[in-house]
Order: C-alpha cells, then sequence, then structure tokens
C-alpha cells in the first residue's frame, strides 16, 4: 500500500476473510513480516486473518531519505491504515522488540482499535534522560557500522552482540534469518534509528495505565534484562500477564516458535 508516496509493503500470510478475527504482525529492528512466516504457520489453524506489516527502511518497503517517515507519528499512521482497511472492528496487535514498541505506542493512542496486545520482549522506552542520551550515542555507533561497512559485515556484526547469542545455535535458520536482513536497506536501517531508536521515541510508561484491552508480554528466560522489565510492568497495565519461555533468549518467536504460537493462542 502507498502511504504519503511511500510503498509499505504487506504480507498476507493466509486468505482474508471478512468474518473472522485478525492479528497484525510488526517485526523488530532489520527483520521484516517475512520473520513471522513460522508463526504464521502454527496460527494458521485457528482461523484467523494473519498479517505482517514490513515497516519503512525494511524488508520490501520504501527507504525515503526523510527522518520524518520512521519517527513514531508516519509509524502509526502506518499502522492505522492498514487496520483501517481490514473488515474487523478490532484486532490482535502483535510486536517484537521495535515492533513491539510501536505496538505499544499504537494500542496507548488508539486503545479502541486493539482486542489484544502482544508483547514480545518489548520495552516503554527509556524515561530517564541520562539513559535516553546513552542509548542515542550507543546508537549512534550500530550507525557508524552501518555508513562505513557493507551490509553484510553490518549484519554479521549485529547478529552476534550478546543480546542474540542465544540464536547462535539454531544454525540452519539462523542462515535464513541472515539471508533476509541483507535484503534490507543501510540507508533505511540508520533512518530507522535515528527516527525510531530506543533512545528517541517517547517513553510510554504513563500510558500502559490507558491500555484497557487484554496484554500479553513474552519474553525468554535467558533474555534476563528483558525478562526484568516486563515484570516491573506487568503491573503498570489494567489487564495485563507475563509469560516467560524457558530457554529461549531475546527473540522467543524465532527461538521457540512453538511454545510462542501456543502462548498467543492460548
Amino acid at each position: 500500500m502507498i502511504i504519503d508516496n511511500v510503498n509499505i509493503e504487506l504480507t498476507h500470510y493466509n486468505e482474508l476473510k471478512k468474518d473472522r478475527p485478525a492479528i497484525l504482525f510488526l517485526h523488530g529492528f532489520t527483520g521484516s513480516a517475512c520473520d513471522w512466516n513460522i508463526i504464521a504457520e502454527e496460527l494458521k489453524k485457528e482461523d484467523c486473518n494473519l498479517i505482517g506489516i514490513d515497516l519503512p527502511g525494511h524488508g520490501k518497503s520504501s527507504s525515503p531519505d526523510s527522518i520524518e517517515y520512521y519517527r513514531l507519528p508516519f509509524l502509526i499512521k502506518i499502522v492505522k491504515s492498514v487496520i483501517t482497511n481490514l473488515p474487523q472492528q478490532k484486532i490482535t496487535l502483535a510486536g517484537y522488540s521495535m515492533g513491539g514498541r510501536l505496538a505499544l505506542a499504537y494500542a496507548a493512542q488508539y486503545p479502541d482499535d486493539i482486542f489484544k496486545l502482544i508483547l514480545e520482549s518489548t520495552s516503554p522506552g527509556l524515561a530517564d534522560p541520562l539513559e535516553r542520551l546513552n542509548r542515542i550515542e550507543s546508537d549512534r555507533k550500530v550507525i557508524n557500522i552501518l555508513e562505513e561497512k557493507p551490509i553484510d559485515e553490518f549484519v554479521d556484526y549485529w547478529m552476534n552482540i550478546p543480546l542474540f547469542a542465544t540464536q547462535r545455535k539454531y544454525k540452519t535458520k539462523l542462515m535464513e534469518l541472515r539471508e533476509r536482513k541483507l535484503l534490507n536497506s543501510p540507508i533505511g536501517l540508520v533512518n530507522s534509528l535515528k527516527g525510531f531508536g530506543t533512545g528517541v521515541m517517547p517513553p510510554q510508561y504513563e500510558n500502559l495505565k490507558n491500555i484497557s484491552s487484554p496484554v500479553l508480554l513474552i519474553t525468554g528466560s535467558l533474555d534476563t534484562k528483558f525478562t526484568e522489565i516486563n515484570k516491573d510492568i506487568v503491573s503498570a497495565f489494567p489487564d495485563a500477564r507475563h509469560i516467560i519461555i524457558e530457554g529461549a533468549g531475546h527473540n522467543v518467536h524465532f527461538e521457540k516458535p512453538e511454545e510462542y504460537a501456543l502462548t498467543v493462542s492460548s
């Protein structure tokens, strides 16, 4: 679909039918809608419409030069446009990491659009101004690598940061994941960090109490940082529960797809 002259690629994992619920998936940084393929296969038996978005700078979507197309207002506009064109009045919105931050911000702004919110390895951002500045500086180092190195060298660097150490044992799947990440636009990834990095996005802590729909928080037991974050925030929502998937790291749906799908459908 075209939004403000920007191509936003949508993936329909199955045939869109009017009389059944919908789940909309939002990927993480360097990801794409293809990252949810295996989850979509697991969930097809649930008889629901399954849709994914390639966010700007990722997958097959455009990588515009202007940072404004990567900031939260435009990202929310994308999600709103997709939901408006669906037959359902309310949807389940599922996001992972960066996509989870977007899903959370969307639900805070448009709570009436959400039937259920699923947040995997997600934080509401950084409330402390100093922490935000430190994160922006950390992202600047990542940006420098993106600007100075070929995309394959950046992808190898990114996939080997400590956050993703638990993925290394899934060698065959990891090779497939790497190939998908190589298709991303370097300038798109740079602009994504500049426009919607964790240090840049408006923190959402004050908005959690306004999300009245059921919220499912998912983290991996081996991802201690995000597990602790989610333990802290679960009580801030009116209706939320936190499920910890044993033996998984940051990317739960990649490492433990069957467990993720079972948790989502339960």
